[in-house]
């Protein structure tokens, strides 16, 4: 059901394809029907184990050249975790008061960015992960989907990935595959025993990064390795949906549309403050701000003509500091638990 869900998602465009089309299909699926059994359990282990695989993956984007732009580079990351902040606060604080969920939920709802880790997470407290999955995957869709949309209303320019660019590097060979599991493995290792929040994700991208940074190493990404991943976690976290009902449901959307609009809002405050003071233009500090996917937004950025890795260098910060803080919160703050 996966990977049905998964490959139409494809074929329809949907960002993240093989992620939100198995995570759907598969909720969908298990609260609808009775074709998964009552007592089905998805190895957590197995989805795990890929979770820390997209780290890896993810870390592989980090890129030598970022140490030349060191200088200048301090002050955007700064306004990037600013802004995570501000953004997770404003939309739990909507959540919490306007959208009447509980603390917990509304918390872990709020978080703008890292939907497999936050879901995790969500899943060892009290909050309804449920709800933190429905409203993260509507924070995804309508983000990467909205925002070249904007850019057409705005100067008639096609961005992202209907402009047909890519950031497929070639074909990657077997030992690409190697490095990644193996980097996977100890980033996942090395953060376990620091104790460190979400372990495997957080340890597999920063161990990732290490050794890109080091231009010792240059791994590609296989794209099925990538769809293969994502639609096991998104198989693994939409068989924990419970059902929810028509109403319930109807009013979750309108809370994360509009969640979704403030802090599209709270992008463009940003990128406005740092138009003076980064000699970069208004609108590749907009992507650079908005809490979109990794992939489309460098793909954006490719479209105007804009360094991915600066881009893409932001967004994994603002994936990085967004899993802390929840991680930090949930282990020190009895409320989230």
């Amino acid at each position: 059901m996966g990977t049905a869900g998964g490959f139409f998602a494809q074929y329809i465009g949907l960002p993240m394809a093989f992620l939100v089309g198995s995570l759907v299909t598969v909720s969908l699926t298990s609260t609808l029907s009775k074709f998964i059994p009552d007592n089905f359990i998805f190895p957590k282990r197995l989805r795990l184990s890929f979770v820390a695989l997209i780290g890896a993956m993810i870390g592989t984007a980090f890129d030598p050249i970022l140490f030349s732009l060191l200088d200048s580079l301090w002050v955007s990351l700064l306004a990037v975790a600013v802004f995570t902040w501000c953004a997770h606060y404003v939309g739990f604080l909507f959540y919490l008061y306007l959208g009447k969920l509980d603390k917990a939920t509304a918390f872990f709802s709020a978080a703008p960015g890292g939907l497999v880790e936050i879901a995790t997470m969500a899943e060892e407290t009290e909050a309804d992960t449920s709800v933190v999955l429905t409203l993260h995957s509507l924070r995804i869709i309508l983000t990467v989907t909205c925002i070249p949309i904007l850019f057409f209303l705005w100067n008639g320019d096609q961005v992202g990935s209907s402009t047909g660019v890519t950031i497929n590097r070639g074909d990657p060979l077997s030992l690409d595959i190697i490095w990644l599991i193996a980097l996977a493995t100890i980033g996942s290792v090395i953060a376990l025993l620091l104790r460190l929040p979400a372990p495997f994700l957080i340890g597999s991208i920063l161990c990732s990064a290490g050794v890109s940074m080091t231009g010792f190493v240059d791994i590609d990404t296989p794209a099925w390795l990538l769809n293969l991943a994502q639609l096991i976690v998104g198989a693994g976290l939409g068989s924990q949906l419970v059902g929810l009902n028509i109403s319930r449901l109807i009013k979750i959307l309108w809370l994360g549309l509009i969640v979704i609009v403030l802090t599209t809002l709270l992008s463009g405050g940003f990128a406005l403050v740092l138009l003076d003071q980064i000699n970069q233009p208004l609108d590749v500090l907009f992507i650079t701000m908005a809490p979109g996917g990794i992939t489309e937004m460098s793909l954006i950025a490719l479209s105007l003509g804009a360094s991915p890795v600066y881009v893409a260098s932001h967004h994994l910060f603002r994936i990085f500091i967004t899993v802390i803080t929840v991680g930090l919160i949930t282990r020190f703050t009895r409320w989230v638990i």
